[in-house]
């Protein structure tokens, strides 16, 4: 490009997900799931992935990869997940029937410690979206383990597409009382 970033190859299967929202891919990387034959599930384990640890597939076969691309969420155009976004994903799942949109997961998301200071938030504030039909679904997202590097967050997901982990205070109440005019 000559500005000093590489065109990252984008599989054409995430193109237009990733084409609603107007990020940019800054890595793909392609894991092939291994199974577990007691319990069936399915991992995949990614090491090149700035956000995403793993994958654990309720049910899958041998031959099924999982592909994440790392976004970046200061390029987002259209449609931003909700709060503050610290990382942004594209996850895409090969199976034997080609639809990954309803393969229900475990998806464990990493954050460093340099991005929640860039972001000024802590592991508690940390929320992940996936995007469904152009809406943000929040998920159930507990904190996995806290390290010296980071934090690595869990979340249950009912199918792939794009992923956000982003920073949302929970709101604060407050109640003010003028005592001469408030009734018992």
């Amino acid at each position: 490009d000559g500005d000093g970033t590489e065109d990252v190859e984008v599989p054409e299967e995430v193109e237009d997900e990733i084409n609603d929202i107007g990020a940019e891919a800054t890595s793909v990387e392609t894991r092939t799931v291994s199974v577990d034959p007691g319990s069936g599930t399915a991992t995949a384990t990614f090491e090149q992935s700035e956000n995403v640890e793993s994958a654990v597939l309720t049910s899958s076969d041998e031959s099924t990869e999982v592909t994440v691309t790392d976004l970046d969420p200061d390029t987002v155009t259209d449609n931003p997940a909700p709060g503050q976004t610290v990382s942004l994903s594209d996850i895409t799942v090969s199976e034997s029937d080609g639809d990954s949109s309803d393969t229900s997961a475990t998806v464990r998301f990493r954050i460093s410690n340099e991005r929640l200071q860039e972001r000024g938030t802590t592991a508690d504030n940390l929320r992940a979206f996936r995007l469904v039909d152009g809406s943000w679904q929040g998920l159930e997202t507990s904190v996995a383990e806290e390290t010296a590097n980071g934090v690595v967050l869990e979340a249950q997901t009912p199918g792939f597409s794009v992923f956000a982990v982003s920073s949302v205070t929970p709101p604060e109440a407050s109640l003010s009382l003028n005592p001469a005019t408030a009734q018992v």
